[in-house]
């Protein structure tokens, strides 16, 4: 995953590395570079005073080479803010990005994609997420970098994702991926032959726009220059083809701004389709476990036999509407299947994932929060004799 890490600023980098340091010190250690210690000494870094090993962990968690110290850092911040990723979650939600389940043990994402321009506001050196350009309900006391970052870790970022990071399966995302990297060496070369260019025709070259005057300027000549501006409009249309947008004849102006907004959108669509289907697959998983609740003392538990004809229909639901994952927008028309839809197949399972993270960790029933929307949603769901048995610590997975 692309460290978003050294864009961060300074006093929040420094709050990240001094909470690594007091709740994870042996593994912020583990992952800071060896340096040979002196005889007798268990190693270099555990002899440090805690200044200049929290100097040396922010530096280090900020270069490329070391970016396993930033992995350390940012999971270690990730699982301590339950309330903003929580209010995060919600938000990416809310605005309709396929995000993983919300547990107790999720883990940072390993991956990300682009969120869309419109919940990307412009802030001092680091762009953030903002959905339609308001602030993420419940979380105005975290600030909009601690917002950005929690986003980042869940998936959806402000960064763009790079070749060999994008998630398994979406091969389309990698021609994106790689199509980013091109534009970003195209801007570059583009930028140095401005310099050369009378001062009206550099302004519409920094404006995005790529104008045929632009080909005198080419090293290499007219033809190469014919050449790479061809391949961008090819790239164009290979892009508007996957979002099914109208198609824009070769004369249309050409810019980079352009070719940039519709590999965001691809970038965007593409991994909201593949969480998407991962999701449906983790909810079938859930229903199966669910099925496999039984009560410690009775085995022939009535409301848990209740609780199985629940589940079932929720199976029947699946399968009837959404046997498979549809992906382009002819295929959701033919199944009927709409996005609200397919959120609310997935409510429908994923409701019972804190009757099983209590079940497997009963310890923490003593913190469970009967208020909370979480266990309302599930009180809602289950027999009430499931409920009691939960409570009672009665229940386990078979």
């Amino acid at each position: 995953m692309t460290s978003i890490f050294p864009l961060l600023q300074p006093s929040l980098q420094t709050k990240i590395a001094q909470y690594a340091l007091l709740a994870h010190r042996a593994a912020v250690l583990a992952a800071l570079p060896g340096v040979p210690a002196s005889k007798g000494r268990p190693t270099y870094w555990a002899t440090q005073p805690p200044p200049r090993l929290l100097q040396a962990v922010v530096r280090y968690a900020g270069q490329p080479d070391t970016a396993k110290v930033a992995k350390v850092l940012l999971r270690a911040w990730f699982q301590k803010k339950t309330g903003l990723r929580a209010a995060v979650h919600r938000a990416l939600e809310a605005a309709g990005y396929p995000v993983p389940t919300l547990t107790a043990d999720l883990e940072p994402s390993p991956w990300h994609a682009r969120l869309a321009p419109e919940d990307v506001m412009q802030q001092r050196t680091l762009d953030v997420f903002s959905p339609k350009g308001q602030p993420v309900p419940e979380a105005a006391e975290a600030g909009l970098e601690e917002v950005t970052l929690m986003a980042h870790l869940l998936g959806w970022s402000v960064l763009t994702a790079v070749v060999g990071e994008i998630p398994p399966g979406v091969p389309a995302l990698n021609t994106a991926a790689n199509g980013y990297r091109q534009l970003l060496e195209l801007k570059t070369e583009f930028h140095r032959l401005a310099e050369q260019m009378p001062p009206d025709l550099a302004e519409r070259v920094r404006q995005g726009e790529l104008p045929d005057e632009m080909a005198v300027y080419w090293e290499d000549g007219e033809a190469d220059w014919l050449r790479v501006r061809q391949a961008l409009i090819n790239m164009r249309t290979v892009y508007q083809r996957s979002l099914e947008e109208p198609e824009m004849p070769e004369t249309a102006p050409l810019t980079y701004t352009e070719l940039d907004r519709l590999m965001a959108c691809m970038e965007t669509t593409g991994v909201g389709e593949y969480l998407t289907m991962r999701r449906r697959e983790a909810a079938l998983k859930l229903l199966l476990r669910v099925d496999g609740l039984r009560h410690r003392q009775q085995p022939d538990f009535a409301p848990l036999a209740a609780l199985r004809e629940r589940t079932a229909a929720t199976r029947a639901a699946f399968a009837a509407e959404w046997h498979e994952f549809p992906l382009d927008k002819e295929e959701l028309a033919a199944f009927g299947l709409t996005k609200d839809r397919i959120r609310e197949l997935l409510a429908q399972a994923e409701v019972y994932q804190l009757l099983l993270h209590l079940t497997d960790h009963p310890e923490q029933l003593a913190y469970l929060d009967e208020t909370s929307e979480a266990f309302r949603a599930l009180e809602a769901a289950v027999p009430s004799g499931v409920l009691n048995a939960l409570l009672l610590r009665k229940l386990e997975v078979a």
